[in-house]
This record gives structure tokens, sequence and C-alpha cells, in this order.
């Protein structure tokens, strides 16, 4: 987060600098939150839900990322995620 952001205009702002996408803020949801160390760091992860009508063209910031794909709850526990992203995964769906 930014100074001054709340946590909505932070994902509001992360999701369109990292992928393109302007989502309306009445749309996104918050969901829930996790707590997690990660070496030295503890981190909290926001969780926000919001639902797409289709899949819209996705722009990713090539400072940020090489590649993105769509992919279903289960296919993504099988990836290989960053720290702590799987339990994210498990709570928002309960899996």
């Amino acid at each position: 987060m930014d100074i001054g952001e709340n946590t909505l205009q932070a994902v509001l702002r992360e999701t369109q600098e990292e992928t393109g996408l302007a989502l309306p803020g009445e749309s996104v949801e918050y969901y829930d939150s996790l707590y997690v160390r990660d070496g030295d760091f503890d981190i909290e992860w926001h969780m926000f839900a919001t639902k797409l009508n289709d899949r819209p063209t996705v722009t990713i910031s090539p400072h940020e990322h090489s590649d993105y794909r769509w992919v279903t709850p289960e296919e993504a526990l099988e990836m290989d995620l960053i720290h702590d992203l799987a339990e994210s995964i498990r709570l928002f769906y309960q899996r």
C-alpha cells in the first residue's frame, strides 16, 4: 500500500498496474486476510473478490511478471506459487 491508501485503493491500483485491468471499486469485495511469515518478514495477505463476465484482455507489467494464465483453483494448487499463496487459495475456496 502506498501512503494514504486503504486496502481497496491499493488492490485497485495494483491490479491496474500489474494487469492493465481497471476494475470499478464497487465490484470488488473484501474477503479476508492471512498473516504469514516469510523468512524474517511478517506479511498480511489481503484477499479480495470480483466477478468477471468474461476473460478480459490482460496486459502484464513486464517489470513484475513474465506470464499469466487463467486456471482453476485446483490447477493453481498444483503450481509452484509464491510463499503461502496456496493457503490463501484453500481459505478462499474452502478446499
